[in-house]
């Protein structure tokens, strides 16, 4: 599940294709790489804050899908 998805964000090779861009844009890892590249390749002193933005509502949708499913005790089946 994890190749596909660094593959189709252009992690290895970059990917020309807009839809497939599109899709990328709101997984993870795209926004991850784009504002870590930005970090190193440029003079912009600004924040790249759409790549922040889809991070953050990753994060809160995966602390939310944590919380809601941990259970310190196992579940009798």
């Amino acid at each position: 599940m994890l190749f596909p998805l660094v593959f189709i964000s252009g992690t290895y090779v970059p990917i020309h294709s807009a839809p497939l861009n599109g899709i990328a844009g709101a997984l993870p890892v795209k926004p991850f790489n784009d504002a870590l590249l930005r970090a190193f390749t440029t003079n912009h002193a600004g924040l790249p804050w759409r790549d922040h933005g889809v991070l953050l509502l990753w994060g809160v949708a995966g602390a939310a899908v944590a919380v809601r499913r941990f259970r310190w005790d196992p579940r009798a089946q």
